[in-house]
C-alpha cells in the first residue's frame, strides 16, 4: 500500500531542482541524508527512490511485526531533529557544523542554526523572515 501511495502521490511531487541539487552535492563528495519528521513509510521510500543511503525520520515502533501505536522518542521535529542528526553525524564521523540542511518550515530552525549552510526552500513566512535576517540562502523551487 505504501509503495503504491508513494508512486502515485509523492514521485510526481519530486522537484527537479531538488534532484539537480542532490546531484551537485554528490559531485562535491557530500554524503546526503534525509532528515524528516515524516514517518518511515514515506521517508524510506523517498530515500530509496533518490538513491540516498541514510534516512532519519519519525518511526512508528513495531513489535512482533505489528505497529505498537507508539513513536520513537524524541520525535524528529524541532530540537529532536538536532538530537537525531547529531547522533547520526557522530556515528558517521561527520562534522554537522560544516554541513548543509534544506527545509521549508520554521520548526527546523534549531537544525538550520546547527549547520554551516542553512537553506530555506519555498519557506513559510516565518522561516522566510528569519532566513533573510540571518542571510541564509533562500531557494524558490516551484
Amino acid at each position: 500500500i505504501s509503495r503504491r501511495w508513494f508512486r502515485e502521490n509523492l514521485v510526481p511531487a519530486i522537484n527537479p531542482e531538488g534532484v539537480k541539487r542532490l546531484k551537485w552535492h554528490r559531485a562535491q563528495g557530500h554524503l546526503p541524508v534525509i532528515c524528516s519528521g515524516s514517518s518511515q513509510f514515506a521517508v524510506e521510500l523517498m530515500a530509496e527512490h533518490l538513491g540516498i543511503e541514510h534516512a532519519i525520520c519519525t518511526e512508528w515502533l513495531i513489535q512482533n511485526g505489528k505497529l505498537t501505536g507508539e513513536l520513537r522518542q524524541p520525535l524528529v521535529y524541532a530540537k529532536g531533529k538536532v538530537f537525531w542528526m547529531e547522533r547520526w553525524a557522530q556515528q558517521m564521523g561527520i562534522d554537522l557544523a560544516r554541513s548543509y540542511f534544506y527545509t521549508d518550515h520554521i520548526s527546523d530552525r534549531p537544525l538550520l542554526e546547527a549547520v554551516a549552510h542553512p537553506v530555506a526552500v519555498n519557506p513559510d513566512p516565518q522561516l522566510s523572515r528569519i532566513a533573510r535576517k540571518h542571510n541564509w540562502e533562500i531557494l524558490s523551487w516551484h
